[in-house]
């Protein structure tokens, strides 16, 4: 007895992998080296092993933004978890976080590489090309006040950004651990344990 060939379109065949034709596709990771390829690659451009629908993970713009949520949660928790009570961590990029211990007060700029008199508030960012991404040297405050931390545009040149919005210089905002701060184009995640 002949079995029937089942013949399944692309949409359905997508449909029952669980993609949306409609989501667009932002990258394919290779299932032999992970590396994330462009999502018009037929192979890796990292390893050469060939991209096929049945072996590729296809990450689309939905998939992606849940993939950072979790991973900066994940990031949160550990940070947090390291952290005594009143401390504060400032996290830039992959790096090391910046711990700062019984310190309250944190300004967040550069310093002038020939400067003897530098702030004792100041957090040098210099070495995170500061003054290439156009930080200014006090470029914004971290201040606890009463019960938590805030932050304050100190009227930079470039402006500084928490979680996405415009701050307006010389005014305070409430800062939650985990907040994203954008200084010019430098960001950072600060991360904290208060009483």
């Amino acid at each position: 007895m002949d079995t029937p060939h089942c013949s399944v379109d692309e949409q359905s065949r997508s449909f029952l992998l669980g993609r949306n034709m409609s989501d667009s596709l932002i990258e394919k990771v290779c299932p032999h080296c992970n590396h994330h390829n462009e999502p018009h690659v037929v192979q890796c451009v990292h390893c050469g092993q060939r991209l096929d629908d049945a072996t590729t993970l296809a990450i689309n713009q939905q998939t992606s933004e849940a993939l950072a949520r979790d991973i900066e949660s994940s990031i949160k928790a550990l940070v947090e978890q390291q952290l005594d009570t009143n401390n504060i961590a400032l996290l830039i990029g992959g790096n090391n976080p910046i711990i700062e211990s019984g310190r309250r007060r944190l300004i967040l700029g550069r310093s002038n590489l020939d400067d003897t008199q530098r702030a004792d508030d100041l957090i040098d960012l210099t070495w995170y090309f500061a003054h290439a991404l156009g930080v200014s040297r006090q470029h914004a405050l971290i201040d606890f006040i009463d019960d938590g931390y805030y932050l304050q545009d100190l009227g930079s040149t470039n402006g500084t950004r928490l979680n996405g919005e415009r701050l307006r210089p010389l005014k305070f905002y409430p800062l939650k651990s985990g907040d994203n701060i954008q200084i010019a184009k430098l960001t950072l995640h600060v991360y904290f344990k208060l009483d």
